[in-house]
C-alpha cells in the first residue's frame, strides 16, 4: 500500500510534490526528477501542524509566465480552511491564505489569466484572493448553487470566465457571477481540469475511463483508456493518462479531429491510445506507475513510481522512443521498460521519512511492550545469557517401569485421569516461546499441579517464566490473583537458585515493575480500609443509641406500668374502662388524694378503703421502696450502662487510629 497520497508535477516537469503520513501528521515533500542537473537539484520537505491535513496541491508562480524555482510556490489546501503558499526554495510558507467561512478547501488555483488565485470550499464558496497580500477579494466572493471539486479560468470572447466542475462543467463570468454555459459532464465527481487554449479544455473523472476534449466553439472528443484514469497532462497535443492498471496511456494530436465512424457520448468522436508505457522487474513483476507529466517543447515523457512504498523514482522516456519501438502483436502496443532494484542511498533522510542509512530496520513484529518503566535495557553491564540445559527426561528403565506399573494397575471405567504434573509442557513452551501452549499450563487451577509442576522445572527456566508471567500480569490485571500464585511458587521453590544467577535484577526489571506498581496502591488501600473501619464504628454506635432510646421510651410508655385496682372497680370509681387521672397538684393533707369519679355522697368507709390501698401501693415488696424510687434506680443503672457502652466504642476507634498511624509510619 502506497503512503504517498497527493502529488503532482509542475508545469514543465521540472519538480514534483507529494504528501506523506507521518504518524499523525502531513509532510509536504519536493524534489527535482532530473538528478544529473546540478543546477535545479532540489530535496525539501516541510511538515504541517497536527490535525492540520492537505486537501489540495497546486503549483503556480507569483511572476507570471515564470517557472523558475525562485517564483514558484505550492499552493496547500487544508481541511481547516487555511491556504498555505510554500515556497520550495526558501523550504517555508511565505503567504497563509484564511477563508472566512472556515470551510475545508477542496481545490485552489493560481490563474496565469487573471494573476490571482481562486478557492472553493466545502460550503460552495468561491473566493479570489490576492497572492501579494493574502487578502480574498470584496467583489468576487459568491455561494455556487452546487458543490464545486475543481476551478481553473478560461478566456471566453475576450473575457476571463471561471471553469467550475463538479460532475458537470460550468463557464460563469467573473464580473456577474453568470453561468454563461454549461458543458455535459461525467457521471462521477471530476478530478482534473486542463485548460489548453482559450477555448478548449480537458476533463478526467473519479472512476471513468473517458477523457473529454471540451471546446466553447465545437463539439467534444472523447479519448479512451483501458481502464479508469488517476491523472492527467498536456504538452504539444499530446496527452498522457495514468490509469489504475498502473501504466501510462499516451495519446497524440488530441485536438486533430478525425472522420472517425467510432462514435461516443452522443456521437462525439473517440480515440484510443496510440502507445502505452509499462513498467516491470526482471522477473516480469509490474511496478506501479503513480503520475507522469509532459515537458514542454522537448518530447520527453516523465514518469514516477514508489520504491518500498514511500521514496519515488523518475524516469525520463522520449517519445520517439517510444512510437518507434517493434510492435509486437502479443504486447498490445505496450512499451515495456525494465527496472532493477535501486540501491536506496542516505540522502535526505528526513524527505524519505525514516534513516536508511541504518543496519536494521526496526521490526515491530518482534516487539514486547510490557511497561514503561522497565530499565532492562538501561544497563550498560553486559547481560549474560543463561544458558539452558535440554531436559533429559525419565530413562529407559523408568519408561519400561512406568509401562509396567499403567498395564498391572486395575483399570476402572468412567474415570478421569488428572495429570499430576505439566512441567514437560510447561518446559516445551517456555523453549519454543509457544504462548498458546504456555497459556493452556497457566490455565491450571489445581494448586496441587501447580506446585509439583514449578519443582520439576529446571532454575534456568525459572527466570523465562517469571519474565512471561509479568508481561501477561501487566497487559491483563484481571488475571493478577490467579498467575500471583504461580509467581509465589516460583520464589519459594526457586528462589535460593535464582539469588546466584548474575545479573538476575536486569533480567526480572520486567516483574519487578509490575510487581512495584501494583505495591504502590497498597499505602492508598489500606488508608481506605482505616476510613471504612471509622465510618463503620460511628454507624454502629449511633445504631445502639437509636436503640437504648427507643428502649427507655417504650419503658416509661409501657401499658404494664398501669395497675388495675380490683377494690376501685368494684365500688364503681372506673367506669367503663376509663383510666382515672391523679392530679400531682390536687395532693390533700393527710396523704388523702382527689381523685375523679367518687361524689359527695359516698360513705366514709370507701375513703377510708381508698386511703389504705394508696398507702399499701406506695411500699414496694423489695426492701419496702416505692414504685418510683424502683424506677429511677432502673433508669440510672440503664443510663450508666449506656455510657460503659459509649465509651468501649470510643476506646476502639481510638485503637484503630493508632492502628492506622502505625500502617503509615511502616510504610
Amino acid at each position: 500500500m502506497s503512503l504517498v497520497g497527493l502529488n503532482a508535477f509542475n508545469g514543465n516537469g521540472q519538480y514534483y510534490v507529494s504528501t506523506i503520513t507521518a504518524l499523525d501528521t502531513h509532510k509536504i515533500r519536493v524534489q527535482s526528477t532530473n538528478s544529473t542537473s546540478s543546477a535545479s537539484l532540489l530535496a525539501q520537505a516541510f511538515t504541517l501542524d497536527k490535525s492540520h491535513k492537505a486537501t489540495c496541491i497546486e503549483w503556480g508562480s507569483l511572476s507570471a509566465g515564470k517557472q523558475d524555482i525562485e517564483n514558484l510556490v505550492v499552493a496547500i489546501g487544508e481541511n481547516k480552511g487555511s491556504i498555505l503558499l510554500y515556497s520550495p526554495l526558501q523550504n517555508e510558507v511565505i503567504t497563509t491564505l484564511v477563508n472566512p467561512y472556515s470551510s475545508s478547501i477542496r481545490d485552489f488555483h493560481i490563474s496565469t489569466i487573471t494573476g490571482t488565485g481562486w478557492s472553493v470550499d466545502a460550503g460552495q464558496n468561491v473566493i479570489e484572493w490576492n497572492l501579494l497580500t493574502g487578502e480574498s477579494s470584496p467583489h468576487n466572493k459568491f455561494k455556487f448553487h452546487e458543490s464545486i471539486n475543481k476551478v481553473s479560468t478560461l478566456i471566453h470572447q475576450g473575457k476571463p470566465h471561471l471553469l467550475l466542475a463538479s460532475h458537470t462543467i460550468h463557464l460563469v463570468d467573473i464580473e456577474t457571477h453568470d453561468v454563461v454555459k454549461t458543458f455535459p459532464g461525467h457521471i462521477s465527481s471530476i478530478h482534473s481540469v486542463l485548460p489548453i487554449d482559450n477555448s478548449t479544455f480537458i476533463t478526467a473523472a473519479q472512476g471513468d475511463r473517458f477523457i473529454n476534449v471540451y471546446s466553447t466553439e465545437l463539439a467534444p472528443i472523447v479519448l479512451v483508456t483501458q481502464s479508469n484514469v488517476i491523472s492527467i497532462s498536456y504538452a504539444d497535443e499530446t496527452l498522457s493518462a495514468v490509469t489504475e492498471d498502473g501504466i501510462v496511456e499516451v495519446f497524440h494530436n488530441v485536438l486533430t479531429r478525425t472522420h472517425s465512424t467510432k462514435k461516443k457520448r452522443g456521437g462525439a468522436p473517440s480515440k484510443q491510445s496510440n502507445r502505452s508505457v509499462k513498467l516491470q522487474r526482471p522477473n516480469g513483476s509490474q511496478l506501479t506507475i503513480e503520475s507522469s507529466a509532459l515537458e514542454q517543447n522537448s518530447n520527453t515523457l516523465i514518469i514516477t513510481w514508489l520504491e518500498d512504498n514511500l521514496i519515488p523514482y523518475f524516469e525520463r522516456i522520449q517519445l520517439d522512443t517510444i512510437d518507434s519501438f517493434d510492435i509486437d502483436n502479443s504486447n498490445d502496443n505496450v512499451y515495456t521498460l525494465t527496472k532493477d532494484k535501486p540501491k536506496i542511498l542516505a540522502k535526505d533522510h528526513s524527505l524519505f521519512g525514516r534513516d536508511v542509512a541504518a543496519a536494521k530496520h526496526y521490526n515491530e513484529a518482534n516487539a514486547t511492550v510490557t511497561s514503561g518503566d522497565n530499565l532492562r535495557f538501561l544497563d550498560n553491564k553486559e547481560v549474560e545469557e543463561l544458558e539452558y540445559r535440554e531436559d533429559d527426561g525419565p530413562s529407559l528403565a523408568e519408561k519400561l517401569a512406568m509401562t509396567q506399573t499403567l498395564e498391572t494397575a486395575p483399570k476402572k471405567k468412567h474415570t478421569r485421569v488428572t495429570a499430576g504434573s505439566l512441567a514437560v509442557v510447561l518446559t516445551q513452551a517456555l523453549r519454543s516461546n509457544d504462548h498458546t501452549l504456555l497459556e493452556t499450563v497457566l490455565s491450571n487451577r489445581d494448586e496441587t499441579v501447580l506446585k509439583n509442576t514449578i519443582e520439576r522445572l529446571d532454575t534456568s527456566l525459572a527466570v523465562v517464566l517469571l519474565d512471561r508471567l509479568a508481561e501477561r500480569i501487566a497487559r491483563q490485571t484481571n488475571r493478577q490473583g490467579q498467575l500471583n500464585v504461580w509467581v509465589k511458587w516460583v520464589m519459594v521453590i526457586h528462589g535460593g537458585s535464582l539469588i546466584n544467577i548474575p545479573n538476575l535484577s536486569s533480567s526480572l526489571s520486567s516483574l519487578h515493575s509490575t510487581l512495584n506498581r501494583r505495591a504502590n496502591t497498597l499505602p492508598r488501600l489500606l488508608e481506605l480500609q482505616g476510613k471504612l473501619d471509622v465510618l463503620y464504628a460511628q454507624e454502629e454506635l449511633q445504631r445502639y443509641n437509636k436503640n437504648v432510646a427507643g428502649e427507655q421510651y417504650n419503658e416509661e410508655y409501657d401499658d404494664s406500668d398501669v395497675e388495675y385496682v380490683e377494690e376501685l372497680d368494684d365500688h364503681g370509681l372506673i367506669d367503663d374502662g376509663e383510666h382515672d387521672y391523679i392530679e400531682e397538684e390536687g395532693e390533700l393533707e393527710d396523704g388523702y388524694m382527689s381523685i375523679d369519679g367518687p361524689s359527695d355522697d359516698e360513705s366514709e368507709d370507701d375513703t377510708v378503703l381508698v386511703e389504705k390501698d394508696l398507702e399499701d401501693d406506695e411500699m414496694d415488696d423489695e426492701g419496702g421502696y416505692s414504685d418510683e424510687e424502683v424506677h429511677g434506680n432502673k433508669l440510672q443503672a440503664e443510663e450508666e450502662a449506656v455510657d460503659d457502652e459509649q465509651e468501649e466504642l470510643k476506646k476502639r476507634i481510638a485503637k484503630l487510629k493508632a492502628k492506622q498511624d502505625k500502617r503509615k509510619k511502616n510504610l
